[in-house]
C-alpha cells in the first residue's frame, strides 16, 4: 500500500501548487549569492569550454579554482548531470541548471562519483551561468537526507532529471517542480559484486561503499528549496532494488522521465553489473506512473543495433519525445508541427546516451524509438565523442550526461559532462544545427552576442519534447 505521502504528492500533482512538505522539508524561500563566480585565466579557450572572458571553449562550468572554466565551485572536486531548464518570463527569457557535486564533507568511503549534493546555477543566455548558493551544506539545493536514519540518501545524492508540472516552457507562479534524484546510504558491499576484476583481483577483495542506490522524488514551489516525498518503500525511495537475480537487484539511478502523452509517465534508469570481459556493463530499465510518483517497473530494456562504442552497454541518457522542430524532416514529419497520423505514440521518441566502449571509454550516442520501449541505434554512432587523446581538453578522456535543449529552427544545444584525463569532471556545452548526428563544441567570449532566436519567437518550438 502506498504511504500517506505519496498520495499526498499524487494530490499535488493533479490539484497544482503544493504546500505539504516532507523528509526535512524548508521553506521556499532561498536568496541568491554571486560569490562563487570566478574568471578564467586570459588564454584562449580550448574547445568545449564557454568563455565569459578568455578561457577555454565548449567548457562552462568547472570544478575548482584551477580549472580555466569561466566559472568555477572551489568547494566542489567534481561535478556532474547538468539538468537545464529554458523558461520565458515577462523581462526575457532565463535559464536554470541544477547539478550534482562532490565536497570534501562527503565522506571519503563513499564511492567516487560526481554525486554528493545538488546545486543550482542560472543563467540569461544558457552559456554565462551564475551559481546560486542555496540554504543546504556549502550552498546546495537539495542535501543528504540527515534527518532519517533509515534514509536511502543519507550517504550522497545525484541528479536525474527535473519538471515542472505547470509548463515546460513558461515558468508561472502556480508550478510545481518535481526533483527526481537518486542516493546511497553507507552500506559496503563487495566491489566484485559490480565489477569483474579479473586478473587484477588483489588478495583481499575490497568494498565498496554507497553504490547500492534507489531512486526519489522532492518538490519544490521555485526549484531551489525542495522537500522530500516519503516513496512507498520503507527508505522513502519511489523505486527499490530489483529482487535476488533480477537484471537491476544491485543498484538503481539516474533516473529519466518524459510523458507519453496520453496520461502516462515512463521513467527510464541505469542499473549496473559485473561484465564478463571485464570491469562493469551498464543496464536501462523502464518504469510507468499514472502521476509522476506511484511507479511500477517495466523491464529492461535494449538497444539494438549497439556497436563497439556501446558493446558494455548504455548509462546516463536524456529521453524526449519527437517534434517537427526538434527533428525536422529527418523524422519524417508533416510541416504543421504534428506527427503525420495524429496520435501520441506516433511521434516516436529520442535518446541521447552514455555509451562504454570494452576499454572504458565513454561517449554520446543517439537512439531512436516508435513507443518507448524499443529502441534502435544511430548507424552513426557515436554521434559526440571525447577530445583528442593528449590536447590538454577537458573533455579529452570521457563525455557523457547528454542534455538537450531546443534553441528554435531546428537548431539543439547539448549539455554535457567532460572528464578530462587526470579524472577531473567539468560541465560544457556543443550545439546542432538540425542533424542530430553532427555536434560543434560552443566557443563564446564575453561581449559576443547569441544569435538565438528569444523565446518568446519561438515558444512554440519549445519544451514539448524536451520537457515532461
Amino acid at each position: 500500500m502506498a504511504r500517506p505521502w505519496a498520495i499526498a504528492a499524487a494530490v499535488c500533482l493533479l490539484a497544482g501548487p503544493c504546500t505539504a512538505w516532507s523528509r526535512g522539508a524548508a521553506s521556499p524561500a532561498t536568496r541568491s549569492h554571486r560569490g562563487w563566480l570566478h574568471r578564467g585565466a586570459a588564454s584562449k579557450p580550448p574547445r568545449g569550454l564557454v568563455a565569459m572572458a578568455e578561457g577555454p571553449s565548449g567548457l562552462l562550468i568547472g570544478a575548482a579554482e584551477t580549472s580555466a572554466a569561466p566559472v568555477t565551485t572551489p568547494d566542489l572536486k567534481s561535478l556532474g548531470m547538468p539538468r537545464v531548464h529554458r523558461y520565458a518570463r515577462d523581462d526575457g527569457e532565463e535559464w536554470v541548471m541544477w547539478f550534482q557535486g562532490r565536497d570534501d564533507d562527503i565522506a571519503e568511503e563513499v564511492v567516487s562519483l560526481s554525486t554528493g549534493r545538488i546545486f543550482r546555477a542560472t543563467s540569461n543566455d544558457g552559456l554565462r551561468w551564475e551559481i546560486e548558493k542555496g540554504q543546504q551544506t556549502n550552498g546546495a539545493s537539495l542535501d543528504v537526507d540527515t534527518d532519517a536514519w533509515w534514509g536511502f540518501d543519507t550517504a550522497h545524492v545525484g541528479v536525474g532529471d527535473v519538471k515542472l508540472t505547470s509548463s515546460e516552457k513558461i515558468m508561472t507562479q502556480g508550478g510545481v517542480y518535481l526533483l527526481y534524484y537518486f542516493g546511497g546510504t553507507y552500506e559496503a558491499k563487495p566491489a566484485t559484486a559490480f565489477m569483474n576484476m579479473g586478473d587484477k583481483m588483489p588478495p583481499t577483495v575490497p568494498e565498496v561503499t554507497g553504490m547500492v542506490m534507489r531512486i526519489g522524488v522532492a518538490m519544490s514551489q521555485d526549484g531551489k528549496t525542495w522537500g522530500r516525498v516519503e516513496g512507498e518503500y520503507s527508505t522513502g525511495a519511489i523505486l527499490d532494488l530489483g529482487e535476488e537475480g533480477e537484471f537491476d537487484e544491485l543498484t538503481v539511478g539516474w533516473p529519466t522521465v518524459v510523458s507519453d502523452g496520453t496520461g502516462t509517465f515512463l521513467m527510464y534508469y541505469q542499473t549496473m553489473r559485473p561484465c564478463p570481459t571485464g570491469g562493469s556493463e551498464y543496464a536501462l530499465g523502464l518504469a510507468r506512473s499514472p502521476d509522476g510518483v506511484r511507479w511500477t517497473k517495466a523491464g529492461q530494456i535494449e538497444v539494438e543495433g549497439r556497436g563497439e562504442f556501446d558493446a558494455r552497454g548504455a548509462a546516463r541518457r536524456h529521453v524526449f519525445r519527437k517534434t517537427v522542430e526538434s527533428m525536422g524532416d529527418k523524422a519524417g514529419y508533416s510541416g504543421d508541427g504534428e506527427a503525420e497520423g495524429g496520435n501520441a505514440d506516433e511521434r516516436g521518441y529520442t535518446m541521447f546516451y552514455e555509451g562504454v566502449d570494452d576499454g572504458g571509454r565513454h561517449a554520446i550516442g543517439l537512439a531512436t524509438s516508435v513507443d518507448g520501449v524499443k529502441w534502435t541505434a544511430s548507424e552513426a554512432n557515436p554521434v559526440f565523442a571525447p577530445a583528442e587523446q593528449g590536447s590538454g581538453a577537458f573533455d579529452a578522456k570521457a563525455v557523457g550526461s547528454p542534455h538537450i535543449v531546443e534553441m528554435g529552427k531546428g537548431k539543439l544545444r547539448m549539455y554535457y559532462v567532460g572528464t578530462a584525463q587526470n579524472g577531473t569532471c567539468s560541465i560544457g556545452c556543443a550545439e546542432s544545427e538540425g542533424d542530430l548526428t553532427q555536434w560543434t563544441r560552443v566557443d563564446v567570449v564575453e561581449g559576443e552576442a547569441s544569435p538565438e532566436p528569444s523565446i518568446s519567437d519561438q515558444l512554440d518550438a519549445l519544451g514539448d519534447s524536451v520537457g515532461m
